[in-house]
């Protein structure tokens, strides 16, 4: 859906992504204790999805795209939280 050049949609996800931890940032800055991982979580899906455009608009061969989308699904799984 993002396609492979630069477009308002990517412009506007990684605004998405950055601008709410800029801000959380700089109020952390301002009030101590403010900044917590559990309020930048809604950047998380946002940062899939550039990261997927990421690899889909650099990579152009298909097989190398199943690849470095199967390595990112593997890295991402290795980072899921386990339940024991």
């Amino acid at each position: 859906m993002l396609g492979r050049r630069s477009r308002p949609q990517t412009k506007l996800l990684v605004t998405l992504a950055v601008a709410p931890l800029i801000v959380l940032a700089l109020l952390g800055t301002v009030k101590r204790d403010l900044f917590e991982v559990r309020y930048a979580a809604g950047v998380v899906p946002v940062a899939i999805v550039l990261i997927a455009r990421a690899v889909t608009g650099v990579l152009r061969s298909p097989r190398a795209v199943a690849i470095a989308g199967t390595a990112l699904v593997l890295i991402m799984r290795s980072a899921w939280p386990t339940s024991s």
